[in-house]
Protein backbone atom coordinates (compact mmCIF):
# COMPACT_ATOMS: atom_id res chain seq x y z
CA UNK A 1 0.00 0.00 0.00
CA UNK A 2 0.93 3.46 -1.12
CA UNK A 3 2.05 5.82 2.26
CA UNK A 4 -0.80 8.73 2.20
CA UNK A 5 2.03 11.21 3.78
CA UNK A 6 2.84 14.09 3.33
CA UNK A 7 -0.86 15.19 2.93
CA UNK A 8 -2.19 12.41 5.46
CA UNK A 9 -0.99 10.31 8.00
CA UNK A 10 -0.66 6.29 7.85
CA UNK A 11 -2.08 3.81 9.81
CA UNK A 12 0.29 0.99 9.38
CA UNK A 13 -0.17 -2.03 11.39
CA UNK A 14 1.64 -3.04 14.21
CA UNK A 15 3.13 -6.71 14.26
CA UNK A 16 2.74 -8.29 17.54
CA UNK A 17 4.60 -11.37 18.92
CA UNK A 18 2.10 -14.12 17.75
CA UNK A 19 1.72 -13.08 14.18
CA UNK A 20 3.47 -14.89 11.68
CA UNK A 21 4.26 -14.51 8.12
CA UNK A 22 1.28 -16.00 6.59
CA UNK A 23 -0.95 -14.39 8.81
CA UNK A 24 -0.41 -11.31 7.82
CA UNK A 25 0.17 -8.78 4.93
CA UNK A 26 3.26 -8.58 5.72
CA UNK A 27 5.02 -7.31 2.62
CA UNK A 28 2.14 -4.20 2.85
CA UNK A 29 3.59 -3.09 5.74
CA UNK A 30 7.20 -3.05 4.33
CA UNK A 31 5.93 -1.39 1.48
CA UNK A 32 3.85 1.41 3.26
CA UNK A 33 6.67 1.76 5.43
CA UNK A 34 9.59 2.29 3.02
CA UNK A 35 7.39 4.44 1.06
CA UNK A 36 6.67 6.51 4.53
CA UNK A 37 10.49 6.91 5.43
CA UNK A 38 11.13 8.28 1.58
CA UNK A 39 8.21 10.87 1.71
CA UNK A 40 9.08 12.09 5.11
CA UNK A 41 13.22 12.36 3.87
CA UNK A 42 12.09 14.20 0.69
CA UNK A 43 9.73 16.35 2.87
CA UNK A 44 12.86 17.07 5.51
CA UNK A 45 15.54 17.57 2.77
CA UNK A 46 19.39 16.91 2.94
CA UNK A 47 21.29 19.42 4.07
CA UNK A 48 21.77 22.60 2.03
CA UNK A 49 18.60 21.90 0.43
CA UNK A 50 17.49 23.65 -2.88
CA UNK A 51 13.83 22.50 -2.97
CA UNK A 52 11.73 25.07 -1.97
CA UNK A 53 9.23 22.56 -0.11
CA UNK A 54 11.27 21.25 2.41
CA UNK A 55 12.03 22.36 5.70
CA UNK A 56 15.66 22.11 5.49
CA UNK A 57 15.26 24.69 2.70
CA UNK A 58 12.12 26.83 4.52
CA UNK A 59 14.72 27.18 8.11
CA UNK A 60 17.88 27.99 6.12
CA UNK A 61 16.82 29.34 3.17
CA UNK A 62 12.78 30.63 3.38
CA UNK A 63 14.58 33.18 6.17
CA UNK A 64 18.10 34.64 5.25
CA UNK A 65 19.86 37.16 7.36
CA UNK A 66 23.23 38.40 6.67
CA UNK A 67 25.56 41.13 9.00
CA UNK A 68 28.44 42.96 7.89
CA UNK A 69 31.36 41.77 9.84
CA UNK A 70 33.70 44.75 9.48
CA UNK A 71 33.56 48.84 9.44
CA UNK A 72 33.75 49.44 5.46
CA UNK A 73 34.24 53.07 3.98
CA UNK A 74 33.89 54.13 0.58
CA UNK A 75 35.38 57.81 -0.48
CA UNK A 76 33.54 57.53 -3.71
CA UNK A 77 30.38 57.96 -5.16
CA UNK A 78 30.89 54.65 -6.84
CA UNK A 79 28.82 51.86 -5.40
CA UNK A 80 30.85 48.96 -3.10
CA UNK A 81 29.11 45.98 -2.14
CA UNK A 82 28.34 45.03 1.12
CA UNK A 83 29.96 42.30 0.46
CA UNK A 84 28.95 40.41 3.73
CA UNK A 85 25.48 40.75 3.25
CA UNK A 86 25.30 38.48 0.25
CA UNK A 87 22.41 35.85 0.27
CA UNK A 88 21.41 33.87 -2.91
CA UNK A 89 17.75 33.62 -3.75
CA UNK A 90 16.01 31.16 -6.24
CA UNK A 91 14.13 31.79 -9.11
CA UNK A 92 10.58 32.54 -9.20
CA UNK A 93 10.12 32.80 -5.47
CA UNK A 94 8.68 36.36 -3.62
CA UNK A 95 10.79 38.02 -0.76
CA UNK A 96 10.60 40.53 1.53
CA UNK A 97 13.17 41.71 3.24
CA UNK A 98 14.78 44.48 5.47
CA UNK A 99 18.26 46.33 5.23
CA UNK A 100 19.01 47.83 8.60
CA UNK A 101 22.55 50.15 8.42
CA UNK A 102 24.21 52.20 10.63
CA UNK A 103 26.66 54.68 8.57
CA UNK A 104 28.05 58.20 8.67
CA UNK A 105 29.88 60.15 6.21
CA UNK A 106 32.99 62.30 7.84
CA UNK A 107 31.82 65.10 5.71
CA UNK A 108 27.69 65.57 6.40
CA UNK A 109 27.28 67.24 3.19
CA UNK A 110 28.49 64.40 0.72
CA UNK A 111 25.27 62.43 1.95
CA UNK A 112 24.66 59.03 1.20
CA UNK A 113 23.25 56.25 -1.31
CA UNK A 114 22.55 53.00 -0.96
CA UNK A 115 20.95 50.67 -4.08
CA UNK A 116 20.70 46.52 -4.11
CA UNK A 117 22.65 45.85 -7.50
CA UNK A 118 25.69 43.99 -6.13
CA UNK A 119 24.19 40.39 -6.98
CA UNK A 120 23.90 38.78 -9.74
CA UNK A 121 20.09 37.70 -9.37
CA UNK A 122 18.25 39.30 -12.19
CA UNK A 123 14.34 40.33 -10.08
CA UNK A 124 11.04 42.01 -11.34
CA UNK A 125 8.54 43.61 -9.18
CA UNK A 126 11.39 45.60 -6.94
CA UNK A 127 9.84 48.29 -4.36
CA UNK A 128 12.23 49.50 -1.94
CA UNK A 129 11.47 52.64 0.81
CA UNK A 130 13.31 53.94 3.48
CA UNK A 131 10.86 53.34 6.60
CA UNK A 132 11.33 56.47 8.06
CA UNK A 133 13.70 59.45 8.23
CA UNK A 134 16.38 58.72 10.74
CA UNK A 135 17.25 60.15 13.69
CA UNK A 136 20.24 62.97 13.43
CA UNK A 137 20.44 66.70 13.53
CA UNK A 138 20.11 68.15 9.98
CA UNK A 139 19.37 64.30 8.44
CA UNK A 140 17.67 64.79 5.33
CA UNK A 141 16.49 61.92 3.16
CA UNK A 142 16.97 62.31 -1.02
CA UNK A 143 15.38 59.78 -3.34
CA UNK A 144 12.93 57.73 -0.74
CA UNK A 145 11.79 54.73 -2.63
CA UNK A 146 12.88 52.73 -6.04
CA UNK A 147 11.71 50.10 -8.44
CA UNK A 148 15.18 49.19 -9.71
CA UNK A 149 17.80 47.78 -8.08
CA UNK A 150 20.50 49.84 -9.34
CA UNK A 151 18.23 53.08 -8.83
CA UNK A 152 19.77 54.30 -5.42
CA UNK A 153 17.98 55.57 -2.14
CA UNK A 154 20.03 58.62 -0.59
CA UNK A 155 20.05 60.23 2.09
CA UNK A 156 21.34 64.25 0.49
CA UNK A 157 22.58 64.95 3.92
CA UNK A 158 24.01 62.54 6.13
CA UNK A 159 25.30 62.57 9.79
CA UNK A 160 29.38 62.49 11.03
CA UNK A 161 27.73 60.37 14.09
CA UNK A 162 26.40 57.18 13.38
CA UNK A 163 22.45 57.29 12.29
CA UNK A 164 20.36 53.93 11.55
CA UNK A 165 18.88 53.98 7.83
CA UNK A 166 16.03 50.99 7.72
CA UNK A 167 14.74 50.03 4.31
CA UNK A 168 12.01 47.89 3.45
CA UNK A 169 11.81 45.99 0.09
CA UNK A 170 9.96 42.99 -1.96
CA UNK A 171 10.70 41.29 -5.21
CA UNK A 172 10.22 38.26 -7.73
CA UNK A 173 13.64 36.37 -8.41
CA UNK A 174 13.35 35.86 -12.48
CA UNK A 175 17.08 34.51 -12.73
CA UNK A 176 18.70 33.27 -9.06
CA UNK A 177 21.56 33.88 -8.24
CA UNK A 178 22.83 36.39 -5.12
CA UNK A 179 21.22 39.95 -3.97
CA UNK A 180 23.97 41.82 -2.54
CA UNK A 181 23.76 45.93 -1.47
CA UNK A 182 26.04 48.25 -2.10
CA UNK A 183 26.66 51.70 -0.59
CA UNK A 184 28.06 54.94 -2.06
CA UNK A 185 28.61 59.20 -0.90
CA UNK A 186 25.82 60.45 -2.77
CA UNK A 187 28.04 63.24 -3.79
CA UNK A 188 31.90 63.34 -3.21
CA UNK A 189 34.28 66.42 -2.76
CA UNK A 190 36.17 65.08 0.31
CA UNK A 191 35.37 62.66 3.13
CA UNK A 192 34.58 58.96 3.28
CA UNK A 193 31.02 56.85 4.00
CA UNK A 194 30.91 54.00 6.74
CA UNK A 195 28.97 51.68 7.38
CA UNK A 196 29.22 50.34 10.34
CA UNK A 197 29.76 46.41 11.51
CA UNK A 198 26.66 44.55 12.89
CA UNK A 199 24.51 46.26 10.13
CA UNK A 200 22.47 43.53 8.83
CA UNK A 201 20.27 42.61 5.92
CA UNK A 202 17.15 40.11 6.20
CA UNK A 203 15.00 37.90 3.91
CA UNK A 204 12.35 35.77 3.82
CA UNK A 205 10.04 34.19 1.39
CA UNK A 206 6.44 36.27 1.15
CA UNK A 207 3.55 33.96 2.12
CA UNK A 208 2.36 35.06 -1.22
Amino acid sequence: MATNFPTGLDSIYDPVITDTLSSMNHHVIHTTANDAIAALEAKVGINGSLVATSLDWLVNSGRLRARNTIDRTNATVTMANLADMSVAVLAGEEYTGRLVVYANDSVAAEGLAFDFAGGTCSITSFEAAFAATPPGSGLALGTLTSTALATALTATTATTGDACYVIEFSFVVNVPGTFIPRFAQASHTTGAATVRLGSYLWLELSPN
